[in-house]
């Protein structure tokens, strides 16, 4: 039985240690990737080409935040708590900004289909003009064609 125990023991203790890593590396992150993904306040440039003192301000307080373990996510929404939602790079994917993802998807949909219908209605007019019957030509400009064509033969 203490054979069994320690076995499991043993399995429970690799389980453990196998997902720690995943832990962490959900939690940790690169503090550049922040740094890209927030403006700072002043400039309206990203932290990362920024010099501005609130810049590096912000700087430290992502850099502090990374060292005790805060996920990405929660160190940007704390900046935009603090300094409000512009100071995202790109809108959030929920409520209004989702409007601003939304919207360049649509429009590339509707050009598509713009496109296909032009392209099809193009494609309708040159079937339906190849298919009509030439007008017929009166008698003198038969005779000019008869004329030019004996012309060009002859040539």
């Amino acid at each position: 039985m203490s054979r069994l125990r320690a076995v499991l023991t043993a399995v429970i203790l690799l389980a453990a240690l196998a997902t720690a890593p995943l832990a962490v590396a959900s939690s940790h992150f690169n503090p550049s990737d922040v740094f890209r993904e927030v403006r700072c306040p002043t400039c309206g440039t990203s932290l990362d080409v920024s010099n501005a003192p609130v810049a590096r301000r912000m700087k430290q307080f992502v850099l502090v935040r990374w060292r005790q373990g805060w996920s990405k996510e929660r160190v940007i929404d704390a900046l935009a708590a603090e300094f409000g939602e512009d100071v995202r790079t790109t809108p959030p994917k929920s409520g209004f900004g989702l409007v601003a993802w939304l919207i360049p998807a649509i429009a590339v949909l509707v050009g598509l289909v713009v496109f296909v219908v032009m392209s099809r209605r193009w494609v309708w007019r040159r079937r339906t003009a190849a298919d009509e019957e030439p007008a017929a030509l009166d008698a003198a400009d038969a005779a000019r064609l008869e004329r030019e064509l004996e012309r060009f033969g002859d040539g």
